[in-house]
Formats: C-alpha cells, sequence, structure tokens
C-alpha cells in the first residue's frame, strides 16, 4: 500500500533507497518503481480528467534513484494517454518554465530538493507553473487508495494506445529566454557551489551568459554528494563558498 504521508503540503517527497542514508536506515523505501509507477498512474488520471491534459514534460535531478522513477513515471504516464517529453537533468524552476513558455499542458520534475541522498520526490505543475499541491494531492492519493482497494474496479485510466515518449533537452532555450531578461551593469565575479547537484551545469552557464566571472565549486554532477549536501540552509554547507568568496574577492557566492 502506497504511504499517504509522502503526499505533503506542497510536493510528493518520501524516502526512495534507505540504504543511501548514513547510517542506513531500516525503514522501508516510500518511492520505488512500483509507487512512483502508480503514483503516475493517479497524477495523470487527476490531471486528465481536471486539466484536459495531453502532453507532459518530465525531468529529474541527478540523485542516484532519479533515472529508475523517472522511468517509471513515464510509463504510467503514458499508459493514461499522455505524451511524454523526457527533458533530462532540469533543476525545477527549468521545469516550471516548460509549462509557461513551451507547449506542454503539465511538468513534472522528479527531486528531492535540499534533502539528502536517501530521499526522492515528485514536483508536479499544470499551465501557468499552477501546482498541483495541498487539497489536489490528497485527491491523487484517493485516486490510488481507491484502485488498490478494488483493482478490478479501478478509477485510474490506462488506455490501450499509450501516449507516444519522446526526448528533449531544453536547457539551451531555458538559458536563452532567462539571460535575455538580465542585464549587468558591471563584470561581477562570481563563486557557483552547486554541490554536485541538479545546478552543476546550468548556474554556471547562465552566470557567463550574461557576462560574469564564474569560479566553479563542486560543479559536477555526482549524486553521492560527496562534498557536502546540496542545501544551502545548513552553514556547514556553505564553508567551502565562504572561503572561495574570501580567496578569490569575489563579489558574492
Amino acid at each position: 500500500m502506497i504511504n499517504p504521508l509522502i503526499f505533503r503540503a506542497y510536493d510528493i517527497r518520501g524516502i526512495a533507497d534507505p540504504s543511501l542514508a548514513n547510517p542506513p536506515l531500516e525503514t522501508p523505501a516510500d518511492l520505488t518503481e512500483e509507487s512512483v509507477y502508480l503514483i503516475a498512474r493517479g497524477a495523470g488520471t487527476y490531471l486528465v480528467n481536471n486539466y484536459q491534459v495531453k502532453t507532459m514534460a518530465v525531468g529529474a535531478d541527478n540523485r542516484l534513484t532519479s533515472p529508475a522513477l523517472k522511468a517509471a513515471y513515464i510509463k504510467g504516464l503514458s499508459e493514461c494517454g499522455i505524451t511524454v517529453t523526457d527533458i533530462g537533468i532540469s533543476v525545477s524552476p527549468m521545469v516550471y518554465w516548460s509549462v509557461c513558455a513551451m507547449d506542454f499542458d503539465a511538468a513534472t520534475n522528479i527531486t528531492a530538493s535540499h534533502n539528502p541522498k536517501e530521499y526522492n520526490g515528485l514536483k508536479i505543475v499544470t499551465k501557468n507553473a499552477h501546482s498541483i499541491c495541498g487539497d489536489e494531492l490528497q485527491e491523487v492519493v484517493k485516486l490510488i487508495q481507491a484502485h488498490e482497494a478494488n483493482p478490478e474496479n479501478s478509477p485510474l485510466i490506462k488506455v490501450e494506445t499509450p501516449g507516444k515518449i519522446f526526448q528533449q533537452d531544453i536547457t539551451a532555450q531555458y538559458l536563452e529566454d532567462l539571460a535575455s531578461k538580465v542585464k549587468v551593469s558591471r563584470k561581477l565575479k562570481v563563486v557557483v557551489d552547486a554541490g554536485n547537484g541538479a545546478a552543476s551545469k546550468v548556474a554556471p552557464e547562465l552566470l557567463r551568459k550574461i557576462g560574469c566571472e564564474v569560479i566553479e565549486l563542486f560543479c559536477e554532477y555526482d549524486g553521492n554528494f560527496p562534498n557536502h549536501e546540496a542545501n544551502p540552509e545548513e552553514e556547514k554547507n556553505m564553508q567551502d563558498l565562504i572561503a572561495a568568496v574570501k580567496e578569490h574577492h569575489a563579489d558574492l557566492g
């Protein structure tokens, strides 16, 4: 049975691989390929019924669990009849941008944001970046629970001809649009610490695009997050950045 507690106020988030925790957790995973497939069927049904969704962009961060969970999610959406475009590794703002600037009815990012590496999650939006959260996520839970209680009379959509699946890298379009909206009056020296997370490529590239000098720290994708968690809310994770800003006499980090 799916754990309803992972359906939080603003997104879906839970443990994806207990063995990745330090020390490893003994609790079962909340987000498995099977549960994420069911979430896709539930979310897909809700989106088709309430927002007439026909197309969706799906991205993911670079966590170790993200590729398998993304594949399961895309499969479930496709079986609801939704045409899915896999946009690869993405930061959440790029996913939100895709439903505002491109021809997608909805979008999802597979990500646990700043949580440790054992976590993962899903952020779902529709046109104009309307977030599926709160009461709407609870409606998705009810659909899944009704399916689990009576699979033979399931409310979840499953079409005979699945929706098509495409791949498209939208990063260049995203960065071009952002850069067109920003003017920097003088060249800034900026240190970027991406914590080996999903912003590792886009953050330095965007800053260079708008004319900044960029010094990179931990800007290589690594879902093990070997240097520190990609969580700037914890002061301990900012120490390398603080030191680099001082060392390079940077304007900001």
